[in-house]
């Protein structure tokens, strides 16, 4: 345990012990098993002692896996549950050593009783599902992990330095996606209606995928902005138009919305003089009607018919479900994770479809856990944008790196970003909302409190 506590004053005498040991690992492994089996024992015993002395270290590993999908890629790993282990080990590291040093106080924010709250509504939705027991495996499946992904953001990004360092990761995993995107367009690999690009695990759906392009595509621009080196400013620039392409050939209408709204804000507080301003709005209005016009044509539906078109039909039919699934039960809802189960018992009668999602954020939350649940939803949203509002007052008055300036400016286009394919995605119990929200809450911190520990 020593050991642990007293990392930061023996940082090189531990990776020079992590070298020598994993020299060895690899060299054994070579002569017992097969190259590809040595090599990852050898990376994931890394991986484990990174994070046994760094959560900050088990937080990027997470990341990573959340992003790169190891499992999906070779099943084999599936048995491992990595995400799972990875997150319990950065978790409980950060947990002893916040426990046996005197390091600062926890990070107190609204959106922590906001998630306890909506947390507590889950549990409440039980006593309305059909069996309990589901609403709690889901929990345990799918929310838990979103709330240990935000707990270890808002507890371990606590200087610029490792903000940046985690904000660096999470757009450089999304570039990959955005260029693996691009090349299964192209090779016409694994393409949905013989066009739209998807993914793997979480980016399974064409319209995710285009949300996790959208929701970095401002903190692109912010890096960018900051960034002096031009070696860097050109890494950037290239990351930028992957995302944006990648939106592209996920032919999502609900991402082109998203995006448009995100670069919207993104681009007007970059414009200071009235006239650029209304010049501004003129073309990059006719830019983005002409963008819309064209993705729905390409969907095969013109605008103007759009509510003739099956899937919107299927939208609607899922948004009035969830209303009568709120005014049915209002203090439980049909149960964490049922909202599909149970749509064919409260879908309008001319539906001829019997399962589907909420396909709205708030619907899904409003169906699924009652008035309790989309009180504590709606409250998380509100505070994450009033903290962003306190951010770009304290950003007024005080000086700090103009890295974290520009960050701060451009969580707000983000979250927006966000709300606007949320309302067209079933992604209230999605890490990117809580990716965003605990970078919001780490970001408050450092510019509401510049006396951040760690390094």
């Amino acid at each position: 345990m020593r050991n642990v506590l007293q990392f930061s004053q023996h940082r090189e005498a531990w990776l020079l012990r992590g070298a020598v040991a994993s020299t060895l690992i690899l060299g054994l492994g070579y002569c017992l098993l097969p190259p590809t089996a040595a090599l990852g024992l050898t990376v994931g015993l890394a991986c484990l002692g990174l994070m046994m002395v760094s959560p900050y270290a088990g937080l990027l590993f997470f990341l990573a896996l959340l992003y790169l999908r190891p499992a999906e890629h070779f099943p084999v790993l599936a048995a491992f549950h990595l995400t799972r282990l990875t997150a319990l080990v950065a978790l409980g590291v950060w947990g002893i050593q916040y426990a046996l040093t005197r390091r600062p106080p926890l990070t107190h924010a609204p959106q922590n009783w906001m998630l306890a709250g909506l947390s507590g509504a889950v549990f409440l939705s039980t006593l309305g599902a059909e069996y309990w027991r589901i609403p709690i495996y889901r929990f345990l499946e799918v929310f838990l992990k979103c709330l240990v992904l935000y707990w270890l953001i808002i507890n371990l990004l606590d200087t610029p330095r490792r903000l940046r360092g985690f904000l660096w990761a999470w757009v450089l995993l999304t570039a990959f996606n955005g260029g693996l995107a691009l090349h299964h367009y192209f090779a016409g690999l694994g393409l949905v209606a013989g066009e739209r690009v998807e993914g793997v695990g979480i980016f399974g759906d064409p319209n995710d995928l285009a949300l996790s392009f959208v929701v970095v595509v401002p903190l692109v621009v912010a890096l960018w902005r900051a960034e002096k080196w031009p070696i860097l400013r050109g890494l950037w620039a290239t990351v930028l138009g992957l995302l944006l392409a990648g939106v592209r050939v996920t032919f999502s209408r609900g991402g082109l919305l998203g995006l448009l709204v995100a670069l919207f804000l993104t681009l007007r507080e970059r414009i200071r003089r009235p006239a650029a301003r209304w010049a501004f709005y003129l073309f990059g209005g006719l830019i983005a009607a002409a963008l819309v016009h064209l993705t729905f044509q390409e969907r095969g539906t013109p605008f103007t018919q759009v509510t003739l078109e099956q899937n919107v039909a299927g939208r609607l039919a899922a948004w009035k479900a969830g209303a009568r699934m709120m005014l049915d039960k209002p203090l439980t809802g049909v149960g964490y994770g049922y909202f599909a189960d149970r749509f064919k018992d409260y879908a309008p009668p001319d539906t001829d479809v019997y399962y589907l999602t909420a396909h709205n954020s708030f619907v899904l939350v409003a169906g699924e856990m009652g008035l309790p649940g989309l009180l504590f939803f709606g409250g998380l949203l509100l505070v994450s944008f009033r903290s962003l509002r306190e951010i770009k007052e304290a950003l007024r008055t005080r000086s700090g790196p103009a890295e974290l300036r520009e960050i701060g400016e451009a969580l707000r286009p983000s979250l927006w970003g966000w709300l606007t394919c949320g309302m067209f995605l079933s992604q209230a119990f999605g890490y990117f909302l809580y990716i965003l929200l605990g970078v919001i809450v780490a970001t408050h911190r450092l510019c509401t409190e510049p006396t951040g520990s760690g390094s």
